[in-house]
């Protein structure tokens, strides 16, 4: 009986290795946060996609980003924490301008809304 147990336990092991995303390939940011994933859902009508992104995220931490800023020829947001370090970098080709506007409200609206910096 505990030979089949170990059995079953190693099988569903290996199918969730199988079955397991390559979050950096799949485009998906090591700092991908789940809360993110709200915010893809309600852009993109993928399930397969934000299922990917559920699977790839780390819970929120309550990250505080205090600015961003736009770089590079292909399009990507660099989101600074307090201390002026980069936490997070999002390559941003596809998104319209609301998209952008949306996301940085929702990301550093409150600490810019105190500064009057968004």
């Amino acid at each position: 009986m505990r030979r089949r147990h170990a059995c079953a336990a190693a099988l569903a092991l290996c199918l969730s290795y199988s079955e397991a995303v390559d979050c950096v390939a799949a485009g998906f940011a090591p700092s991908l946060r789940c809360g993110s994933c709200a915010t893809l859902e309600a852009l993109v009508p993928d399930e397969d996609i934000v299922k990917d992104c559920r699977s790839c995220c780390a819970d929120d931490d309550k990250v505080t980003y205090v600015k961003a800023r736009l770089e590079g020829q292909k399009p990507r947001l660099v989101l600074v924490d307090e201390e002026g370090d980069v936490g997070e970098t999002l390559p941003i080709g596809g998104w319209t301008e609301d998209t952008i506007v949306e996301y940085l409200a929702d990301t550093i609206g409150a600490a810019a809304a105190a500064k009057d910096e968004l």
